[in-house]
C-alpha cells in the first residue's frame, strides 16, 4: 500500500502524522489515548483496533 504524507504536528514530540492511502482511506499515526474522559467524549473504545477510515 502506497502512503502519501499529508501533514504532521510541528511540535518536538513527533506526533500525530496524517497520510492518505491509494485505497481512498487515511492513516493516522498518533498517541495511544487512555484518558477515560477523552475516550467518552469521542465515543472511542479503549482497546479498539486500528481500522480504515474513508476519505
Amino acid at each position: 500500500m502506497r502512503l502519501t504524507f499529508l501533514g504532521k504536528d510541528t511540535k518536538d514530540d513527533g506526533s500525530p502524522t496524517l497520510y492518505s492511502t491509494e485505497r481512498d482511506t487515511y492513516l493516522i499515526q498518533g498517541w495511544i489515548v487512555t484518558d477515560t474522559a477523552v475516550l467518552a467524549k469521542f465515543r472511542l473504545c479503549p482497546r479498539t483496533r486500528p481500522h480504515p477510515r474513508p476519505r
